[in-house]
């Protein structure tokens, strides 16, 4: 929650915010836990495009992202120049991997035995884009024109490939932002499905997506984790999946949705290495199945109308009282080598809390904070891939200085790209590449 002192310029942002770091009993506190408070060294987001934002052009049979600049496109809220490079990456799914997930993709009424024969008719077709499927529905309604007696094509009713079609029609709008008509290529970017990385804290952000969106993001990654796991190819020990606000996805009583996939984690994560992380504040609200699963619960403050429910019926009046007026940073434990619940204190998180880094980070706060400049971007990305051996900020400002932003935007992408490559030459030097270019376009200026 401290900026890095020789960053003169984020001190004086964090000042502005009014964010004073840890304090001396929460860094004593964590060192007796034998615990550094610092950055994860790998940290990677991935959200999909806005709707409407998809990188693609009318016609393109593919298109190749670690060549595209992705800007304020992507669904996330950090797109701040300088926070983003290095860090936040795409999810961008052809047709094909949503005919991998056909109950995610239509609507359960819909999705009868007759639609679901024809998207394995697809499948079996090799279809694997929006373009390609345009391809085939023309080809099947020049079969029913040259035969116009006819009543099914490969033993699909007309009426069945018909109500598809109409269905498929609505998926780019459905899983707008998410879903390309082309083929996706993602070059040497980063994916969401990738292996795993020793202490990689991996965000996937789907708040800003709609619900449909949302299950199918979370249901094929944890699907993905699934196999990872069973081929033993997670590339870690132990891969811990947190939900946020579980009650949402995981409600009781509900059916289907995130709710089924998140219950199979419960039920089965343990045997693979995968343990589900959920955080909520209404614990009664939570599936049935997955609380019995559960074998770690933290509380924190319960309100009185969420203590009287049943899923608090373990705990004597005392502990209940206790829970009614819990401190902040006070917790109560419980788990089953406990004989007794336990109530402990944990520091102050090492992190800026969320409305303080908005007016830190976000793009509306960073025409105010002080001392940005438009080449942050890429000194992001030279200390990303190059370490202590990256040139100080202060040089990157001054050989960038008075060049277009926009430019420098896209000296950071290709930079980025060019370090990620496999195939690049192992004397790759990201500054030297960045200063010829930029000499170049100080020509033009």
């Amino acid at each position: 929650a401290s900026p890095d002192p020789a960053d003169p310029d984020l001190t004086a942002a964090y000042r502005q915010a009014k964010v004073k770091g840890l304090s001396h009993e929460a860094l004593a506190a964590y060192a007796a836990l034998d615990l550094e408070p610092r950055p994860f060294e790998t940290f990677h987001v991935f959200a999909p495009f806005k709707p409407n934002q998809t990188p693609e052009k009318p016609g393109d049979v593919s298109v190749t992202l670690d060549h595209k600049r992705f800007g304020t496109a992507l669904n996330t809220q950090r797109t701040a120049p300088g926070q983003t490079e290095g860090i936040v990456f795409p999810i961008l799914w052809p047709l094909e991997t949503l005919l991998k997930q056909p109950h995610k993709m239509f609507d359960h009424v819909d999705f009868d035995d007759k639609l679901a024969g024809f998207v394995f008719e697809l499948r079996a077709s090799n279809i694997a884009t929006m373009n390609e499927l345009d391809k085939k529905f023309e080809e099947i309604a020049g079969f029913f024109e040259a035969d116009p007696a006819a009543s099914s094509w490969h033993d699909h009713h007309k009426y069945t490939i018909q109500k598809a079609r109409n269905r498929f029609g609505s998926l780019p709008a459905k899983f707008g932002g998410l879903l390309s008509r082309a083929h996706v290529n993602y070059g040497a970017l980063p994916r969401v499905d990738d292996p795993f990385a020793d202490q990689e804290l991996r965000v996937v952000d789907i708040a800003n997506c709609n619900t449909n969106v949302q299950e199918l993001i979370v249901d094929a990654v944890i699907r993905n984790v699934w196999r990872l796991a069973e081929q033993e190819k997670l590339g870690v020990d132990k891969v811990i999946i947190f939900v946020d606000e579980l009650n949402k996805y995981a409600p009781g009583g509900g059916q289907g949705g995130l709710r089924d996939t998140l219950v199979d984690i419960a039920a089965r994560g343990r045997h693979l290495n995968v343990v589900l992380f959920g955080a909520q504040q209404f614990r009664s609200k939570v599936d049935d199945e997955i609380l019995g699963n559960c074998g770690t619960s933290l509380y924190g403050r319960v309100g009185d109308e969420e203590i009287t429910n049943a899923a608090y019926r373990s705990l004597s009046g005392t502990v209940k009282s206790e829970l009614l007026g819990l401190r902040k940073g006070r917790l109560l434990v419980r788990h089953a080598h406990f004989r007794a619940p336990l109530f402990g204190t944990f520091p102050y998180p090492p992190t800026i809390p969320g409305m303080a880094g908005q007016r830190i980070f976000n793009p509306e706060g960073n025409a105010s904070r002080p001392g940005s400049h438009p080449s942050d971007g890429l000194f992001a990305i030279l200390q990303h891939h190059m370490g202590k051996a990256a040139p100080a900020k202060s040089e990157v400002r001054t050989a960038a200085d008075s060049l277009d932003p926009r430019d420098l935007e896209k000296l950071a992408a290709d930079i980025d790209r060019q370090a990620r490559d496999p195939h690049r030459h192992s004397q790759f030097d990201p500054w030297r590449a960045a200063s010829k270019v930029i000499a170049m376009l100080r020509k033009r200026v």
